[in-house]
């Protein structure tokens, strides 16, 4: 069996209550450099031009020369401009590419996060960091789950396009790249190529090598395809059902306080969870480590 575990705080045991995952848009994750790529422009011109073709954005320009007093005709006369002009306005644009692959940058994620959302798991349960840093310094738990279940297998479509057949991000839980440099995104790709299907790939499933003790694993779902709830905060969250039989083990923390344990031993009572493994860390006598018994 290849089991995967969820790093919980206290109030993790709501995953076994309610037996649903909650899954987060990548505008919440802790590390600022998370699709955050680094930019350039291999072909501005080329870029440039690709702009100026996108739907609805000759009106957008217009009104801004408008609001700016650059521009006094019609709508109509702007068109024309623009259709005689196309080049020239290509070449001004290329003059502010910096201020506008600053924008790009920093809609790669809210674009991300309006689509998806991502189940990150790890391959280890002992790490002393990640017990506490995501399960309330020790006090929380670990949620085991069979890795190769039918739920982890799920595939997410591309992040560029909303047709079925598009470009698939991955199929089912996909391991993380520690990598020394940041992913480049090149404003001069096309929206279908297959180097900005590789651009997603790697956004998705990449991080700094300061994070490699975590050997976290991914999965991505479409937001419209998972459960949405309201949270405590009143904010938009979206949750995975569980199937029962994925759930192969639950560990409290070493510093895991009655209530906790009292809660989650009451969730695990439930005869679809008989099959479920309940233990708990301690420390290690001799060395900086955890066991479970």
């Amino acid at each position: 069996m290849n089991t995967v575990y969820k790093y919980c705080c206290p109030r993790g045991v709501e995953i076994l209550e309610r037996v649903e995952l909650k899954i987060t848009p990548p505008n919440q994750f802790n590390d600022p450099f998370e699709f955050y790529p680094r930019m350039i422009s291999t072909d501005p011109l080329r870029w440039a031009q690709e702009i100026l073709k996108i739907p609805g954005i000759i009106e957008w320009i217009y009104r801004t020369r408008t609001i700016m007093g650059n521009w006094r005709g019609s709508l109509e006369e702007f068109r024309r401009h623009m259709s005689t002009h196309g080049e020239e306005e290509a070449r001004s644009l290329v003059s502010n590419i910096p201020q506008v692959v600053g924008g790009v940058r920093e809609r790669v994620v809210e674009h991300a996060s309006k689509r998806f959302g991502i189940l990150c798991l790890s391959r280890r349960r002992d790490s002393i960091l990640m017990w506490g840093h995501y399960s309330d310094k020790h006090r929380g738990i670990v949620i085991g789950f069979d890795g190769s279940n039918d739920m982890f297998q799920a595939k997410a479509k591309s992040s560029h396009s909303g047709e079925s057949d598009s470009p698939a991000i991955t199929m089912g839980l996909h391991p993380v790249d520690y990598v020394n440099d940041r992913v480049v995104y090149d404003t001069s790709w096309m929206p279908t190529s297959e180097q900005m299907t590789h651009f997603d790939q790697q956004v998705f499933f990449s991080k700094s090598k300061d994070w490699i003790y975590e050997e976290e694993l991914r999965q991505c779902f479409t937001l419209d395809s998972l459960v949405p709830r309201l949270l405590d905060d009143k904010s938009q969250g979206y949750f995975l059902p569980v199937v029962p039989a994925a759930v192969v083990s639950v560990s409290l923390g070493a510093k895991c306080n009655n209530d906790t344990a009292e809660r989650v031993g009451a969730a695990l009572k439930s005869s679809c969870f008989s099959h479920v493994v309940f233990d708990r860390a301690s420390l290690h006598e001799r060395e900086f480590a955890l066991v479970f018994n």
